[in-house]
């Protein structure tokens, strides 16, 4: 169970690399090449580092099998959960606590990178149940 555990988080880092590399490489191209604002680069980069990381956590961090629809929902909604948490606890260091945004930044996502995991694991791409013996 720890040995799995541990393989799951290595891959899960893994791909978290390789989609912020992505990201960036999207948002760079389309900077570079087709002179497209910071704000359509930023989004179009984003949305193929969400696609991205949607299909290589289902496969490779996970293995999941089940529905693509419904995985697909739930990761939307995780991401979406985990997103405000990352700005919340900017929003705390920054506006409560008046730490740095610089240094902000790095905490807000750690907990999102964290929280992420977790709903990925228990909800978003959770391994169904089955019962070893049929019922009775």
């Amino acid at each position: 169970m720890a040995q799995d555990l541990k393989r799951q988080v290595s891959r899960y880092s893994v791909v978290g690399i390789v989609n912020t590399l992505t990201t960036l490489l999207v948002i760079y191209a389309l900077k570079a090449i087709f002179s497209t604002g910071d704000y359509w680069s930023n989004a179009a980069g984003y949305g193929v580092g969400l696609i991205l990381s949607f299909f290589l956590n289902r496969t490779y961090t996970f293995g999941h099998d089940g529905a693509v629809s419904g995985a697909a929902v739930r990761f939307l909604v995780a991401f979406a959960i985990c997103y405000a948490i990352n700005l919340a606890v900017v929003a705390v260091l920054v506006d409560g606590l008046g730490v740095n945004g610089y240094l902000a930044q790095p905490s807000g996502m750690v907990f999102f990178a964290v929280s992420f995991y977790i709903l990925l694991r228990m909800h978003v791409f959770r391994r169904a149940t089955t019962p070893k013996t049929p019922p009775a």
